[in-house]
């Protein structure tokens, strides 16, 4: 029987921003003690908005937390994830600094970094990639799915193959984090990737309305190799797959899941005692809210802002509005650090009756270029808007231009 793995994601899902302010170094220690014998292929401890959690509002360095997964990991190899040229900051930093993040990792005990770009550009991912090529750490790029362009358009495959041919890429994640695709449009994307590249396909889901379970079966079916997944209640709070339900989803198919179910009941339980019930409240209406293509740890913000306006029914509404944002400024994608301005960019058109009126300066700045090369043809209209946007306070001008 062809097997399938995991990466875990739960760790990343406990401490991400805002909510890590309430899980200790000891808590986690805890978790990854039982995450490491589920049979995950690696667990995924850092990103931007976890080390964001554990900086401003715990006082903590991001490296103590992965040190103290790493002693607990045993043999699971422990991973971070970096945003391009951004790495865990929200500002884009020279190569050497990227190169000396890989030896800073390395010296902490990570073996795996995977890495992705909101403009999905593989010469932002350069000088990482090849400080992981010469430190022996696994490097994995990702290709984030949007809004636009469509799915059958030839940028997906050339930017999926770009990505695959970075030095010492060990795979390719394909990551839809908003529930951008269908599971039709999620399958032929898989498909192409797979068709393209010569490295295992790795799916990573967050998806409101309760569709990540389908659309990872979706995705194996198509030829995924491995999928992103947490435990229990952290997958509801993540909106993500569970790795109980993707197991029990492949009974039949030919497929199993490469797991331990008797660790993965023990993490579940571990870790279901370090969710907040208001967590769990806000993540269950996300996850079994409507079914909008905002990524869900931006969906929750926008319903709060929503509701204080009395514009609740129109969520749907500043998730189409949105998308069309994204494709107006060269169809960029939600990641971060743009998926935040976005949605804020898309909320005022909605809320005000107006668009384009102001601009996010973030959203300028990618305009402008600063994050390197559009997707496609910005509009115009955009581009005069964001022309006369001051964004130095988002990009210093001694880093602009690193694109």
């Amino acid at each position: 029987m062809n097997t399938v793995g995991f990466v875990d994601t739960t760790l990343r899902d406990l401490t991400t921003y805002p909510w890590g302010s309430g899980v200790a170094a000891d808590d986690v220690a805890l978790a990854t003690a039982s995450l490491a014998r589920t049979g995950a292929r690696a667990l995924e401890v850092v990103d931007p908005r976890v080390a964001r959690a554990v900086l401003e509002l715990r006082t903590e360095s991001p490296w103590d937390r992965v040190r103290a997964v790493v002693r607990n990991a045993g043999s699971t190899p422990v991973g971070v994830v970096v945003h391009g040229r951004l790495l865990w900051s929200d500002r884009p930093v020279t190569d050497e600094v990227a190169t000396r993040f890989v030896l800073c990792a390395a010296e902490n005990g990570v073996r795996r970094i995977r890495s992705l770009d909101p403009l999905n550009n593989a010469g932002h991912m350069q000088a990482l990639a090849a400080a992981c090529d010469a430190g022996d750490i696994e490097f994995v790029p990702t290709l984030v799915a949007g809004p636009a362009p469509a799915i059958d358009d030839r940028r997906w495959v050339d930017e999926a193959a770009a990505l695959a041919g970075l030095p010492g890429a060990t795979a390719v994640c394909i990551s839809d984090g908003g529930g951008h695709l269908s599971p039709t449009n999620l399958v032929a994307l898989v498909q192409a990737v797979v068709a393209a590249t010569s490295l295992p396909v790795e799916m990573l889901i967050q998806a409101p309305g309760g569709l990540a379970p389908l659309l990872a079966a979706s995705a194996i079916s198509a030829g995924a190799s491995v999928v992103h997944t947490a435990v229990g209640s952290a997958a509801l709070v993540g909106a993500r797959p569970s790795v109980e339900t993707v197991r029990a989803a492949l009974v039949g198919t030919g497929r199993e899941l490469e797991c331990d179910p008797g660790a993965i009941a023990d993490a579940t339980r571990i870790v279901a005692g370090m969710l907040t019930s208001d967590r769990l409240s806000q993540g269950s209406v996300a996850v079994f809210g409507s079914a909008v293509s905002i990524p869900p740890d931006l969906e929750v913000g926008l319903m709060s802002r929503l509701s204080r306006v009395g514009m609740s029914p129109l969520l749907s509404d500043v998730a189409d509005e949105a998308a069309r944002v994204a494709a107006e400024l060269g169809n960029v994608t939600f990641a971060f650090p743009l998926g935040d301005a976005l949605v804020a960019q898309a909320s005022e058109h909605v809320i005000n009756g107006e668009r384009w009126a102001a601009v996010q300066p973030a959203l300028a700045a990618a305009a402008g270029g600063v994050y390197g090369p559009v997707r496609g043809d910005v509009d115009a209209d955009v581009a005069r808007a964001a022309a006369g946007v001051d964004y130095s306070e988002v990009v210093p001008s001694d880093v602009t231009g690193l694109g």
